[in-house]
């Protein structure tokens, strides 16, 4: 499946449970969001993410990255993993497959 189709169909997923859980699809999450999909076989810590944000969004600010990020955890979109660094990285929930799973218990 071509990128873009990919990115649409997952945002208009996101959107979807955005709203059934009672939010909406800010800018702000639209931006976060699009990062964790340009990066699908990478977990990226919250920096690395407002990193990438800013390049495109230069008025978004960390602490609204870090709100995001909880809410797109909390609700069930991303994942946030923890390491032996103790520096939480995340990645959407439906981008993870076995071969990447796998890279992660090595």
């Amino acid at each position: 499946m071509e990128a873009s189709r990919l990115s649409s169909i997952s945002i208009e997923g996101i959107q979807k449970k955005l709203q059934e859980e009672g939010f909406k699809l800010t800018l702000q999450r639209q931006a976060t969001v699009e990062i964790l999909l340009e990066h699908l076989n990478e977990l990226l810590t919250a920096e690395e993410i407002y990193m990438f944000v800013k390049q495109k969004y230069p008025d978004i600010g960390l602490a609204t990255v870090y709100r995001t990020l909880e809410i797109l955890t909390d609700i069930g979109i991303i994942s946030r993993n923890l390491f032996d660094d103790g520096i939480g990285r995340y990645h959407l929930k439906q981008t993870v497959n076995r071969h990447f799973a796998h890279h992660l218990l090595c």
